[in-house]
């Protein structure tokens, strides 16, 4: 980090990309494992978070060479990982599940634009986008590389797995054809961090409907008559 003008750099995660280093309290730097070419990954970010989505989304703000590894300097999330809140009792199990699913809609809502399709599926070199393919096609494509790939070791270790297979080409195949949208390939709770401001009081972050349903619940209304 010294070699970006960040000599008091802290570290603060490292996962299997990188190494995330926080610089002050608007940016962090990523320093991936390898020298990747990053520009179509922050063309995509930048796609997302000019889609109005009711949250924060990473931004790549520029990037650096620095000893043969490439380093990303993003803007910095704040906020505290709802999996720490659910293990405080601070938010109830029932409201971290609405809220995943608040965040899964929203992004389904956002637009797929053609920086987010331009993205390559992870280990591989190129998108599964094609022209007019469904979703469940291009999974399908997908599946197909990859029992090509790790077929022979899941073979041995799964019983009836050709079996299993076959059953999820079919399901694929069938799925409804909707119009195009975002979908997070790494939704756990480390990954959610929840602002200072838990509840909106206005109550549009859906913990007021989530109350509402919990009142009237026919179990507990039951025992309260």
């Amino acid at each position: 980090m010294a070699a970006l003008e960040y000599p008091g750099a802290e570290p603060i995660g490292a996962g299997t990309e990188g190494t995330v280093y926080r610089l002050g309290d608007e940016l962090v730097a990523k320093v991936w494992h390898d020298s990747r070419r990053l520009e179509p990954l922050a063309a995509a970010y930048a796609e997302v978070a000019g889609a109005g989505l009711p949250f924060a989304t990473p931004r790549i703000e520029r990037i650096e060479q620095v000893a043969g590894r490439t380093v990303s300097i993003e803007r910095r999330l704040t906020g505290v990982p709802l999996s720490e809140l659910l293990a405080r009792g601070t938010v109830p199990v029932p409201a971290a599940y609405e809220l995943a699913l608040e965040i899964l809609a929203a992004l389904a809502a956002g637009p797929a634009g053609p920086a987010v399709a331009a993205l390559p599926v992870l280990g591989e070199a190129g998108s599964p986008w094609r022209p007019g393919a469904t979703w469940g096609e291009l999974l399908a494509a997908v599946l197909a590389r990859r029992v090509s790939r790790f077929g022979g070791q899941l073979r041995a270790a799964v019983p009836g797995f050709d079996r299993l297979v076959a059953g999820t080409y079919r399901r694929l195949r069938t799925l409804p054809v909707r119009p195009g949208g975002l979908l997070h390939g790494d939704l756990c709770l480390p990954n959610v961090l929840i602002g200072s401001n838990l509840y909106d009081p206005l109550g549009r972050d859906g913990h007021f409907a989530w109350c509402v349903r919990m009142v009237a619940d026919p179990g507990i209304t039951a025992l309260l008559r």
